[in-house]
């Protein structure tokens, strides 16, 4: 039963992956590699797709206000300093500002044509360095389908440095540190991916080169500026952020207010600015995510103990092991915001990009299916899920599916990695003999 479920799912996939071809490829093969002249023009076309689907939804820009505000001195309701990021985020999110001198649109305006700029250079990096063309085609359909949020939250530099990151693992390996320790500065998660991606024999040793000469670039002037303070702020942000109505962990309590509405309510979080739940067990669901979150951490530095005594870890066997790891924080994490799909999207057309396998191109498909549910949520049905109507109840639905495709995903991403890491066996004297 279980495993014809799995294969109508999976033969499911294969038909969506095919629908992409034949819509972006132009009855082009799929292994063929893309040509310039079409590439440039398909990138343009499924951009202008995405920031088409914004024109609707104008609120979708508010993050961009909240940074604008918050680096030129916040307000009354909005702190300055974006102490939940990073500093190096807050350097990257002022980049626009410099352009801007306080006008909020040609500040939207600028931090769009700077994503949009990342969104050439991983398009490019996937037509140079991927060894599957369709990990190409896979990327563009990603406009579409993850919507104008592909241009609107930073998210995107950290995903986009860790997918090229594991493109180029083995042929450049300074390079690929260099980019590892940019995303790990931005975003803090990619450090969970570090002992991962050093786990090729070869190159190793460029890769720490890369990892600790950019790191340390980024790290003593945070130190200078900030101090031990605004290091491990984000992690104190974190840590107290209550349960986030979009992430998994919330689906069953989130299914029965949407039925019964009492005694759970939903309120926005003027210290996380989040739509969070509140009622009877939100804190057993709380220490659970931590528990779970914490069993992950493990769980990734077993992985990557596996790999590192693995004769011959290649880029793929990694691959799947960053797959899994990223989508496994996500999974269990008491947050879901809907730009963490920037980090989850580029590593999963990465992958294909490696690996060339039906598998990971399912992973990597499900991705896309995620993205278009995340926008049926938000911001679409958002008012559903955070107001009691009705219609609560669809909006949870359309919220689960969401997180039952990345919940997929880290179900095969990490069964793919496990069994990927197993030690090679050798062969008894006898045997060879």
């Amino acid at each position: 039963m279980a495993g014809g479920i799995r294969q109508a799912a999976g033969r499911s996939l294969d038909a969506v992956d095919r629908g992409i071809v034949r819509v972006l490829r132009w009855r082009t093969p799929r292994e063929a590699p893309w040509s310039g002249v079409r590439l440039a023009l398909m990138w343009i076309v499924t951009r202008a797709v995405a920031l088409d689907l914004m024109i609707p939804w104008l609120g979708l820009s508010n993050d961009l206000s909240y940074y604008q505000k918050s680096i030129t001195g916040g307000s009354a309701l909005i702190p300055a300093g974006l102490h939940e990021y990073p500093l190096p985020a807050l350097w990257l999110v002022s980049v626009p500002e410099a352009v801007a001198h306080g006008n909020p649109v040609t500040y939207k305006f600028v931090f769009i044509g700077m994503l949009l700029a990342v969104d050439i250079a991983f398009t490019w990096a996937l037509h140079r360095w991927a060894t599957d063309p369709h990990s190409t085609t896979l990327w563009l359909a990603a406009g579409p389908c993850v919507g104008p949020l592909l241009f609107l939250r930073f998210d995107l530099v950290t995903g986009a440095a860790a997918g090229v990151s594991l493109l180029v693992l083995l042929t450049r390996p300074r390079l690929a540190g260099a980019l590892a320790a940019i995303a790990t500065a931005l975003k803090l998660w990619p450090l969970l991916l570090l002992p991962l991606l050093a786990a090729p024999r070869a190159g190793r040793r460029r890769f720490a080169v890369g990892v600790l000469v950019v790191g340390g670039v980024l790290l003593v002037p945070t130190l200078a500026v900030g101090g031990i303070d605004r290091l491990v702020s984000p992690l104190r942000f974190q840590s107290a952020r209550g349960l986030h109505i979009e992430s998994l962990a919330a689906l069953p309590l989130m299914f029965s207010w949407s039925l019964a509405h009492e005694p759970w309510e939903v309120r926005f979080s003027d210290t996380s600015f989040s739509q969070e739940l509140h009622g009877p067990g939100v804190t057993a669901i709380l220490v659970l995510s931590t528990v779970a979150t914490v069993a992950v951490a493990v769980l990734v530095l077993l992985l990557a103990v596996r790999l590192w005594h693995r004769g011959g870890a290649g880029v793929v066997e990694v691959g799947w092991a960053v797959v899994a790891s990223c989508s496994m924080l996500v999974v269990v994490n008491k947050v879901f915001s809907p730009q963490y799909l920037l980090w989850l999207v580029p590593l999963g057309v990465a992958l294909v990009g490696v690996s060339d396998s039906r598998t990971s191109r399912r992973v990597a498909t499900l991705l896309l299916l995620a993205g278009v549910a995340g926008q049926l949520v938000y911001p679409v049905t958002y008012n559903w899920i955070i107001s009691p109507s009705g219609l609560s109840v669809v909006g949870v639905l359309l919220l689960s599916m969401r997180d039952v495709f990345v919940l997929a995903v880290a179900v095969v991403a990490a069964r793919e990695a496990w069994r990927r890491s197993a030690p090679v066996p050798v062969a008894s004297p006898a045997a060879v003999a």
